[in-house]
């Protein structure tokens, strides 16, 4: 007998439940900025690309924004991809990018979610609060991809659940297919091999059931095996035609080491088990979808229920793994027929517990897992729609306002955001399109600012006007280029004239010495200021490291790391209003980041309104998001102190002082020992003093004096 709760509590609790899931990741994907942290620079080459397509209507499959010469020509399987972001972008901006990547996931989750609740009158409530855990469990594990990059990947994972549930449930609709082959094609050509194992999955089991006599479970009509035939054919309806069905199997042998997620999976994942970051936690969701759909594979066919189209589908998901640790996601997306099928053939086995435990076991993953994931967002969420600490926003910004044109040699990962943002009249190296470009340009792009040799021979070959440096290569001792006060120039004509959160930008001065004379960095290399000491700094050092910093300032205001420096010399100058512009706005340009709440705090210091400076200091804790700056934590302590605090000042300042520590000042071990002595740890209080007379010393007479009154008070007897 069929049971239907059609109505009542228990039906409404599930309606709402889906609702709000579905809402809240909708409000994530809507909200996101495209360009985060957590992505790359390739939906700016796709844009460009799209841009280049209706200006010249012609599909980009050159390098037309590179100085390589002679121009490289390449097969460009995602234009269609290309087409419709710009498109999107020319009309709505990075908010219409946003809404479409919102769509495209939202419609891949909801074909999902229509896949586990197939049959949805016919179970009954624990069976189906089993397969709504399970479609939840899917979506954990495949959003963070989809959140984190616009690529033409979002519409392959959408064709992949439509063309299984099609198959699956809806063969009366098997005409779809040929126009989703089509558009698959065109959109992300490269991922054909999936759909051909979808495709060569349920005719194989077809004919391999008709070879063996064998019933076959809802066996395909004559017409049906024609369309499906039909689809391989489909990939040749591309403008590349015959030349796509090579690409997949032509890629670099060195692609694992020069692009991170083509790294090998490692089976030892399956195992580790972490909930203490996000990526601990996707990784441990995704581990379990493959092991329960694993495990729903050994069950069906122990059982003899094992479908071959599901086993040959889990298996190709499996394969692809072996390719690289990005195809988890065609991988989970592959095994969910099996996983549902063994889903449903366990809860067949099981007792039925009542409706109310049942769906009261959803309100874990409907309800507060989604509401958890969304909070853990909003506090690291960037700038919309561009995280400025991700792109090398400065420097496109700079080269811009200069207008002059010319060769820019530039690191490969940013590649995108410079052939995007740049005018028409620049020309990159290169950028991460690993179908363009050689794996000799990568080689380059990776070792030319820090080898002597292939940076000498490239300059011969191009004779670029600007050099642009990730600030992570400046640490190095072999960095070639000038990027402190006291380095020789191995490479005099290039000298350095701007900065930002991301990268470095050096200009041959043989070509512009009147610019170069303008704006060439003398004083203030970004690895000084991150170990500028305030407290030391001479007026003259000061003066100068202001003149050139402003001048950075004034052509790109969004710089983090100008504005953190800029607003604690506002501080030393009393320049309050001024600190506080500084401050706030690096919040409203960088709302992930911490230095403007402490910046922020730091303000409200000087103007003694401490209670306001805990509130941003407790602010710029809590968007460290486990990074732990010292220098916060004993902002707050005294801020606490200020405010007369003592109990929380004592908290902080235990939190901000590890005792044994060598770097441990006797002052840190004075201060806990007084407030230990406020708060009545006396026993704690002697051993903090003894340790700051210890590590005192003879120098500091003042110090000395005041921890041996200290201790003598202690020590004295207390009056009947």
């Amino acid at each position: 007998m069929a049971i239907k709760i059609e109505s009542g509590l228990p039906a409404l609790f599930l309606k709402f439940s889906l609702f709000f899931f579905f809402i809240v990741f909708g409000i994530l994907f809507v909200t996101w900025p495209p360009i985060s942290d957590l992505s790359d620079s390739d939906l700016f080459f796709h844009i460009n690309g799209g841009k280049y397509l209706f200006k010249n209507f012609t599909i980009p499959d050159n390098s037309f924004f590179s100085f390589i010469l002679p121009e490289i020509s390449w097969g460009n399987y995602y234009w269609l991809f290309q087409g419709i972001v710009y498109w999107v972008y020319k009309t709505a901006g990075f908010y219409g990018i946003a809404i479409m990547r919102a769509l495209v996931f939202l419609l891949t989750i909801g074909v999902v979610q229509l896949f586990f609740l197939d049959g949805y009158s016919k179970r009954s409530p624990q069976d189906r609060c089993i397969a709504i855990a399970c479609f939840c469990l899917v979506v954990f594990s495949i959003y963070p991809r989809a959140l984190a990059v616009v690529r033409p990947h979002m519409f392959s994972y959408f064709f992949i659940v439509i063309f299984l549930y099609i198959i699956e449930y809806k063969r009366t609709f098997f005409w779809v297919l040929p126009i989703c082959s089509i558009l698959w094609a065109n959109i992300h050509g490269m991922e054909y091999p999936v759909w051909f194992l979808i495709v060569g999955a349920i005719l194989a089991e077809q004919v391999i059931l008709g070879i063996f006599k064998k019933n076959r479970p809802n066996p395909l009509s004559k017409t049906q095996r024609s369309i499906l035939i039909s689809l391989f054919y489909c990939l040749f309806l591309t403008p590349l035609g015959i030349e796509l069905f090579k690409l997949p199997f032509s890629h670099s042998p060195f692609l694992n080491q020069i692009v991170n997620e083509m790294m090998p999976f490692s089976m030892t994942r399956f195992f580790e088990i972490s909930f203490l970051t996000l990526n601990g936690f996707w990784s441990f969701v995704q581990s379990l979808v493959i092991l329960i759909s694993l495990a729903s594979v050994l069950i069906l066919l122990t059982r003899k229920k094992l479908h071959l189209y599901h086993l040959f589908l889990f298996s190709g998901g499996l394969l692809l793994l072996l390719k690289g640790q990005r195809f988890i996601y065609e991988a989970i997306l592959l095994s969910i027929p099996v996983l549902n099928a063994g889903v449903d053939e366990f809860c067949s086995q099981q007792k039925k517990s009542s409706t109310a435990k049942s769906f009261g076991i959803l309100f874990f993953p409907l309800i507060v897992l989604p509401a958890v994931i969304l909070f853990s967002h909003s506090n690291m969420r960037p700038a919309f729609p561009i995280s400025f600490t991700s792109v090398p926003a400065g420097i496109v910004t700079f080269l811009n306002h200069l207008n002059v044109g010319g060769r820019v040699f530039n690191y490969h990962n940013d590649g995108g955001d410079y052939q995007f943002g740049l005018s028409s009249k620049y020309k990159i190296f290169l950028d991460l399109e690993l179908s363009i470009f050689s794996d000799t340009d990568l080689f380059i792009s990776s070792n030319a600012l820090t080898n002597q040799e292939i940076f000498d021979q490239f300059i011969k070959k191009y004779d670029p006007d600007f050099v642009t440096a990730p600030l992570n290569l400046l640490v190095y001792n072999k960095f070639l280029l000038k990027n402190t006060e006291t380095k020789p120039n191995e490479f005099e004509q290039f000298v350095p004239i701007f900065f930002d959160d991301k990268e470095m930008l050096y200009m041959n001065k043989l070509h512009f010495p009147e610019i170069a004379n303008n704006y060439e960095i003398k004083k203030a290399f970004p690895k000084k200021l991150v170990d500028l000491d305030y407290d030391i700094i001479s007026k003259e050092e000061r003066q100068a490291l202001s003149l050139e910093l402003e001048k950075i300032n004034k052509i790109y205001p969004k710089g983090l790391s100008v504005s953190f420096v800029l607003c604690n010399f506002a501080l030393q100058k009393k320049q309050l209003d001024k600190a506080m512009e500084f401050a706030e706005n690096a919040i409203l340009d960088h709302p992930a980041a911490y230095l403007g709440y402490s910046m922020k705090g730091q303000t409200f210091m000087a103007r003694n309104e401490y209670q306001n400076a805990i509130v941003f200091f407790k602010k710029a804790l809590k968007k460290q998001n486990g990074f732990m700056d010292k220098k916060v934590l004993n902002n707050l302590y005294q801020a606490y102190l200020k405010n007369n605090d003592h109990k929380n000042a004592y908290r902080i300042l235990k939190k901000t002082v590890n005792i044994f520590a060598y770097e441990t000042s006797p002052e840190d071990l004075y201060n806990l020992g007084v407030l230990a002595i406020t708060l009545k740890e006396g026993e704690k209080a002697d051993t903090y003093l003894k340790m700051a007379r210890l590590k005192s010393g003879k120098k500091d007479v003042g110090l000395n004096h005041k921890i041996d009154e200290l201790i003598k008070l202690r020590n004295q007897p207390l009056d009947n």
